[in-house]
């Protein structure tokens, strides 16, 4: 993901960072009802993925976080 991200023109990233502005600001609604959902709203926003290197450590994370929610259950319950 580094790689491709650093390969990649700037300005796909910033289209990307527009994109996900965009989904924000669409979902902003949904985090007001939360508690807390204006700091979620914000950290989210702060949070977004802005050099190729955030980008690969998001992807890297998001990616071990579900690979172990899912081999964990799945080592104990689908084994013979």
């Amino acid at each position: 993901m580094y790689t491709f991200a650093r390969l990649t023109d700037a300005r796909l990233i910033e289209q990307h960072l527009v994109e996900a502005r965009h989904l924000l600001e669409n979902a902003k609604a949904l985090y007001l009802k939360q508690p807390n959902g204006a700091q979620q709203y914000a950290a989210t926003l702060q949070g977004l993925a802005r050099t190729p290197a955030a980008f690969a450590q998001d992807e890297f994370m998001k990616k071990i976080i579900f690979g172990l929610l899912l081999s964990i259950p799945g080592g104990v319950f689908l084994r013979k």
